[in-house]
């Protein structure tokens, strides 16, 4: 009889024990589903490339994108009410809406980063413009980055962060080699030059081509900043026989890494109502209600006889 007693007490003081443990771990500490981003229905720009939306205080969204009916394309900037029905679009840019405008640590330089290259393709580099109110901007002297030796000579698509009081550049280099992948350069004189500083920033190094992480685009929250990316796999599309590309996403940490979250947070089989045949250049705003929404381009059509660029979305969902 004694022993069951004291049996019984010490399941009591484990259950006692295990509950105190659960109770006291800080439910805001514990590690929150990323979520998945869930198909909006039809385009929001048919013919539409390279995205770029802006989401105003009062709600509007500001959408610049590329119309690929013009050879070379044009940049146009169209306003939706609800960020899924847009119109009006004009060649008559907003720059004060434009979301390629970075506001610099000292709290009152605007700069907007360029990408250049040679026709030849031989040369690139990132040039800036610079104003004090958002609106008017007038050309930085001087470049700001050309490639670091490991870059193989190119640059491509990237982001611009701003990290405490230093500046970053989020890059893909070496395009078209094995070793592409995204970089980081870091600037510390207000966003005037960039020294390289990190290779390998996704740790993909050791995936390959077509497996690296692309497109980087940063998202800033309340509480951090995520950055999403596209991983198109080893072939490109194929329009009518095969469909590329899954968006992810990663966080900055307290400690300035970047940690990819679980899952994956679009890809091209969650579209159904029409074929899809890559994601690329993924962009997410916040709109007023709160709802995290990206706007993608994408390839889409029945086969390669009907196939074009469209810009298309896809509205965040918490619990997925």
């Amino acid at each position: 009889m004694k022993k069951k007693i004291i049996f019984s007490i010490l399941i009591c003081y484990l259950m006692l024990g295990c509950e105190k443990l659960f109770n006291d771990n800080d439910s805001d500490q514990l590690p929150k589903p990323a979520g998945k981003f869930i198909p909006d229905f039809g385009f929001r720009i048919e013919n539409g490339s390279n995205p770029a939306p802006f989401a105003d205080k009062d709600g509007a969204i500001y959408l610049f994108y590329s119309d690929n009916r013009y050879q070379p394309p044009k940049r146009f900037m169209t306003t939706s009410t609800d960020g899924l029905n847009f119109d009006n679009p004009t060649e008559v840019l907003d720059r004060s809406r434009n979301p390629f405008n970075k506001l610099m640590p000292d709290g009152k330089t605007w700069r907007h980063y360029q990408l250049n290259w040679k026709p030849d393709r031989s040369e690139y580099w990132i040039n800036s413009e610079s104003s004090t109110d958002g609106i008017y901007f007038k050309k930085d002297e001087g470049i700001r980055y050309v490639p670091a030796e490991s870059d193989s000579g190119t640059l491509g698509v990237f982001d611009i962060l701003v990290v405490d009081n230093a500046v970053w550049l989020l890059y893909v280099g070496a395009i078209g080699y094995s070793t592409s992948n995204v970089r980081l350069a870091e600037s510390n004189d207000n966003g005037l030059s960039f020294q390289f500083l990190l290779p390998n920033v996704f740790n993909d190094s050791q995936k390959g081509l077509g497996y690296d992480h692309r497109d980087p685009r940063s998202h800033i929250l309340e509480n951090g900043i995520r950055v999403y990316t596209m991983v198109q796999g080893l072939k490109p599309p194929h329009p009518g026989h095969r469909a590329v590309g899954n968006i992810y996403s990663f966080i900055l940490n307290d400690t300035n890494d970047f940690i990819q979250e679980d899952g994956v947070r679009l890809s091209h089989m969650d579209f159904t109502n029409y074929n899809v045949w890559s994601l690329n250049d993924p962009w997410v705003v916040t709109m007023k209600n709160g709802t995290h929404r990206m706007y993608v381009a994408s390839l889409v059509g029945i086969d390669s006889s009907d196939v074009h660029w469209s810009i298309i979305s896809a509205t965040w969902d918490p619990t997925k």
